[in-house]
């Protein structure tokens, strides 16, 4: 095999000589093409986050200076099924969690745990979990895959938990307080579907027909239709019509009453008449949980105006909702 010629020194190579102003260029030309890089990698973070992340980020709902944000908000309408009625919901839990400290009311760590071990033995029951929930082990599986399935991390379940349980409370202290007797009418009801049929029986009742007849003919309440409209005896709380039911006298028969008036043509309307009053009749048991419920609402309700309440859901925002809730979590 050939030898290589050894390369003497006048043929080595001769190392290029730049000036200081042409290392200063080049030096200046490597920076500002890596800025104008890092640039572009902050402009498309910025945008990646505002398509993908900023808005799950963005407020729905303000009560004071609590902010529902999106993110939660979605997680929670998937699980009620209805966007709409998930808002005010959360509206009244941070009313409630607000509150609830100055009635003297609170929820320990360890009130939680018993509720989150009878919920487990509750689906146990139901059939509706595999898991042997008495043990630790297959009660920290039902509860990890709780979490799963509602998309909620451990911390906001439990919050929501604490904060159902105090409105329990809340409403439980309303039902004791509760006296067991007072006013009561023998209501009977007929419900219609627009203001032509209400008026048109309204009608015939004034005319002299009878109101139990009419009310199996016309009522679209198919739970008291067929006992001719008898609502049977009804205390004040249970309806929120009690300024018109209360007003009545034995025999007397109300207008028509919208039950959505500010929405007419989407509105039922009811007919009422009182054929029994009792100034103090016994109060059951039932009853008084149902109107203790109903004050508990109209108690949420009026706490509403003594709290600052900011919605942010736009049309386009309901419109991306939507598109959010149609799509697999």
């Amino acid at each position: 095999m050939p030898r290589r010629r050894p390369v003497t020194d006048d043929e080595a190579p001769v190392p290029v000589r730049r000036s200081r102003q042409e290392i200063k260029n080049r030096q200046l030309m490597i920076f500002l093409l890596s800025f104008v890089g890092l640039a572009i990698v902050a402009i498309a973070l910025v945008v990646l986050n505002q398509i993908y992340r900023a808005p799950f980020e963005r407020p729905v709902v303000s009560v004071d200076n609590q902010v529902i944000r999106m993110r939660y908000f979605l997680d929670r309408a998937r699980m009620s099924g209805d966007p709409s009625s998930t808002v005010q919901q959360l509206v009244y839990e941070e009313i409630v969690k607000i509150e609830a400290p100055a009635l003297g009311i609170t929820v320990s760590d360890s009130d939680i745990d018993n509720a989150l071990h009878e919920a487990a033995q509750g689906a146990v029951s139901s059939n509706s979990t595999q898991f042997d929930v008495t043990t630790d082990a297959g009660f920290k599986s039902w509860y990890n895959d709780l979490l799963k399935t509602t998309h909620l991390s451990n911390a906001q379940y439990r919050d929501m938990i604490r904060t159902s349980m105090m409105a329990i409370d809340i409403q439980n202290r309303l039902a004791q307080n509760m006296p067991d007797t007072g006013e009561q009418v023998h209501l009977h009801i007929i419900v219609l579907g627009n203001p032509a049929d209400a008026a048109a029986v309204k009608a015939r009742l004034d005319a002299g027909g009878d109101f139990a007849t009419l009310a199996q003919q016309f009522s679209i309440d198919t739970q008291t239709s067929g006992a001719g409209g008898d609502l049977g005896w009804i205390p004040q709380g249970v309806l929120p019509y009690d300024d018109t039911v209360f007003a009545l006298d034995i025999g007397q028969i109300s207008d028509p009453v919208a039950t959505n008036p500010s929405d007419p043509t989407n509105s039922q309307y009811l007919i009422f008449m009182v054929s029994e009053k009792d100034p103090d009749r016994t109060i059951d048991a039932a009853t008084k949980q149902q109107v203790a419920y109903n004050t508990f609402y109209y108690w949420l309700n009026d706490q509403m105006q003594q709290h600052t309440i900011t919605y942010h859901l736009n049309a386009d925002t309901q419109a991306w909702v939507q598109w959010q809730l149609s799509k697999n979590p």
